[in-house]
């Protein structure tokens, strides 16, 4: 395939889907900020399943009560293979399923994610089920940047017999361009549909959807080991909800600043803070529709700290440290860092 089929075929990519990849402890301290390259990256973009932040590595995650899951990446030639298996998601993907299984193969330039989620209960003569199936397929252009198709179905049966049925097309990319030494222009765009089926086993069926459209852009300074990222970014989304409910969101601007900087050879602290103002719409079936304009601010920081091959990235709880210690000003926090991740690797 020529270059100039390949770049057609990588912008009409970008401009389809907008997807968010699984957090972690690392990119929780970032403040989610998505042009500062995390591990996590893999399940967005499964072709990193062979970058230096994935291959020949095990990794545990874990964010209160029984959120847990574990990768083992393995690198072979250019790419790698992944394996990851997550219990209780707690609203992550895939959609709440107490058991979540990724495959995750990469080519080196292309890679394959294959994700299963179940969730069965039953008692006496009641029973709920839910399963969750996801493909994504990644491909890298190299001097512009990487791009992954992603494709989820999730069907559910609840134990008032309601089956409930959503259908989600999505793309993420994200690029780098070099300005000048140590500076790099960082970009992410996509475009996100789904559909939403509600059939109750008494009366009619609803349906709703969303449509959610984004691109982000700013410099990346890469100083050595130290990192500093800003992302501005803007946003439109739409869903209809089974009641018919339309609410409509228009995100200008948002904007992301992160860091990461070693301290001494052992440590490395990060830290994250953004703001967005949104103008939305809210439209119920019957009745008028509300208006509201609005900022939010967010902030978070982290820190890691590497034990030879053993690295540990913790998520510090941001009402810990505005709070302090409980036997030093009596105002109690739920636990000091809401997300701990141990990596080693090999």
């Amino acid at each position: 395939m020529c270059k100039s089929i390949k770049i057609s075929v990588f912008a009409a990519l970008t401009v389809m889907v907008f997807t968010l990849p699984a957090q972690s402890a690392r990119r929780d301290g970032l403040n989610g900020n998505q042009l500062i390259e995390d591990y996590n990256d893999v399940f967005t973009f499964p072709q990193l399943a062979g970058s230096k932040h994935n291959k020949n590595r095990v990794r545990m995650n874990h964010s209160g009560g029984d959120a847990t899951n574990g990768t083992l990446c393995i690198a072979k030639g250019a790419g790698g293979w992944c394996v990851n298996v997550a219990q209780d998601t707690n609203g992550e993907w895939p959609n709440d399923a107490n058991t979540a299984i990724d495959a995750i193969y990469s080519g080196g330039a292309w890679g394959l994610r294959l994700s299963l989620g179940a969730n069965n209960a039953s008692q006496g003569d009641t029973e709920s089920s839910m399963m969750d199936i996801g493909l994504t397929a990644g491909y890298t252009l190299k001097g512009i940047g990487e791009a992954a198709l992603g494709f989820n179905m999730m069907t559910a049966k609840d134990a008032a017999e309601t089956e409930t049925s959503a259908m989600n097309i999505g793309i993420n990319a994200r690029g780098y361009k070099n300005m000048k030494a140590k500076v790099d222009l960082g970009w992410t765009v996509g475009f996100g549909f789904g559909n939403t089926s509600v059939a109750p086993k008494v009366g009619d069926e609803q349906t709703g959807s969303m449509l959610a459209i984004n691109a982000g852009a700013g410099p990346v300074y890469r100083l050595g080991d130290s990192v500093v990222a800003l992302h501005g970014k803007v946003g439109f989304a739409t869903d209809t909800d089974p009641a018919e409910t339309a609410t409509t969101t228009i995100t200008v601007p948002g904007v992301d600043v992160a860091f990461e900087t070693p301290i001494g050879g052992r440590y490395t602290f990060r830290g994250g803070v953004g703001y967005s103002f949104a103008m939305k719409t809210v439209a119920p079936k019957e009745g008028d529709e509300a208006k509201t304009q609005e900022g939010a601010t967010t902030a978070a920081m982290g820190l890691s700290a590497k034990f030879e091959k053993l690295n540990f990235d913790v998520a510090l709880n941001r009402d810990f440290l505005i709070n302090g210690p409980y036997m030093m000003t009596g105002t109690g926090t739920a636990g000091w860092a809401s997300k701990v991740s141990a990596t080693y690797a090999w």
